[in-house]
């Protein structure tokens, strides 16, 4: 049975050429960060209780207080979005979805980064309005470089 490991530099290649990069790398917890929007979706691989699983998250908010409307709230996203699953711990609203990740095809992640992303990007003002917090980035636009700091492989 393949594990986690041995599928990093298939995943780290997918989900460069899905951003249209020559590569990603992973930060120090091993997730792939991927800024959409006001959003940051993280690509992790964990070994599950039957194999290899990508986990897609994004922290929608942070300082977020637990309250009877949230959790009933975020039961609806729940209820109404499939397969993805909308929750609150410690004070961080998330989105996330787990992909079994020993046959995974180029399309399914890179539909996987795109659907979390989507929500996160968009449901974060949403339920910033009803229930406060702050958004994981509160800048919309990605800052334009300078000539001093521009990468040109990007």
């Amino acid at each position: 049975m393949m594990n986690a490991e041995s599928l990093r530099p298939y995943v780290l290649q997918a989900v460069a050429s899905i951003l249209g990069l020559t590569s990603v790398k992973a930060d120090d917890d091993g997730d792939i960060p991927i800024r959409q929007g006001s959003a940051i979706c993280f690509a992790r691989l964990l070994d599950g209780p039957t194999g290899p699983l990508l986990r897609v998250f994004a922290p929608m908010l942070k300082n977020v207080a637990k309250s009877e409307a949230l959790l009933e709230r975020l039961n609806g996203l729940n209820a109404s979005a499939p397969y993805l699953r909308f929750f609150w711990v410690e004070g961080v609203i998330f989105c996330a979805i787990d992909l079994m990740a020993e046959n995974l095809e180029k399309e399914e992640i890179g539909n996987a980064l795109l659907i979390v992303g989507w929500f996160a990007d968009n449901l974060d003002d949403i339920l910033k309005k009803d229930f406060g917090g702050e958004r994981m980035v509160e800048e919309e636009e990605l800052p334009k470089p300078t000539a001093e700091f521009a990468d040109p492989s990007l």
